[in-house]
């Protein structure tokens, strides 16, 4: 199987050509920020030369593609990598703790926002 193909966001606060000399693109687009690789469902790897992504092919088979333990706790790939390449400063970010995010994801779903509204936290 070869590399998956990884989602790139282009933010103002990008370089415009290291992340297209990692993967081999034209240094002619936006400046691009974040290469992500992993099975987020909001930026999942796709396979090359097959269908699907790579939560697909975890989910098919999470034991033989994660092994037994990872797929036992955890159930799918549990980290994203992702690459950042910051060409102009950006801000800083905080994440919340387990409980906070857990009650945060009840609260928007409880209001109906769809999962990939911006106006989620």
């Amino acid at each position: 199987m070869q590399m998956p193909e990884c989602d790139v966001q282009d933010y103002a606060w990008g370089d415009p050509s290291f992340i297209p000399s990692l993967t081999g693109a034209l240094e002619d687009g936006p400046p691009q920020a974040e290469l992500s690789m992993g099975a987020h469902p909001k930026a999942p790897s796709k396979l090359v030369g097959e269908p699907g992504t790579l939560a697909d092919l975890i989910a098919s088979n999470p034991a033989t593609h994660l092994g037994e333990s990872v797929a036992a706790r955890f159930g799918e790939l549990p980290f994203l990598a992702k690459v950042l390449a910051a060409g102009r400063p950006l801000s800083i970010q905080t994440h919340p703790s387990t409980e906070q995010a857990a009650a945060g994801f009840a609260r928007e779903e409880l209001a109906g926002l769809p999962l990939d509204s911006p106006h989620r936290t």
